[in-house]
């Protein structure tokens, strides 16, 4: 496996100082940046294969937003939960995978190893959709109709049934709760 780069977004300065020193104890994992809060890790977040994060971060940002902003700025990151807290369940599924602070370095490396490997076979066996027929695809999966997707993407209706033909062909499935099931297996939603 090639060098993971590592983004550690963690309030905590004792958690951190400890998730840091796990992670550099492994030859095949670098941590390219260490910060308490998410402003300002853009630049580090193009560099990063994982970003590891504690939802509490998010603040006023909703976590689904905030995952959304980070995997616009680089479509193969793994975002893992650093779990510290009380969250939600529906919160940490959004996740690729989560750290909990009982777990031992050897189910640490593995659970990011995993993550890793995961999201490379969800995105070969998503790749074949455009960005913008995943983007449909997301819509669609919300319960959103074609008007809605429509305005919300600034294109026709037209556009967006061609859209869904294209979807439903290169991925076999035709009913809504088809494609949002795979939307979510996909890491999608």
């Amino acid at each position: 496996m090639n060098k993971c780069n590592i983004v550690l977004i963690e309030p905590s300065h004792i958690i951190a100082e400890g998730i840091r020193r796990i992670l550099e104890s492994v030859s095949d994992l670098s941590i390219i940046h260490v910060s308490e809060k998410i402003a300002g890790i853009d630049v580090h977040v193009h560099k990063a294969n994982v970003v590891i994060l504690n939802p509490r971060v998010a603040a006023d940002e909703e976590v689904s937003s905030l995952l959304h902003r980070l995997h616009k700025m680089n479509e193969e990151l793994v975002v893992v939960a650093l779990h510290t807290h009380y969250e939600p369940t529906q919160v940490m599924k959004q996740f690729e995978t989560i750290i909990e602070l009982e777990n031992d370095t050897p189910t640490i490396i593995e659970k990011i190893r995993n993550a890793q490997i995961s999201n490379h076979t969800d995105k070969t066996e998503s790749s074949d959709l455009s960005l913008r027929e995943k983007e449909v695809l997301i819509a669609v999966a919300k319960g959103l109709t074609n008007k809605e997707i429509a305005d919300s993407l600034h294109i026709s209706i037209h556009t967006v049934i061609a859209h869904r033909k294209n979807i439903t062909s290169k991925i076999g499935i035709k009913s809504i709760p088809g494609l949002t099931l795979y939307a979510m297996t996909n890491g999608m939603l």
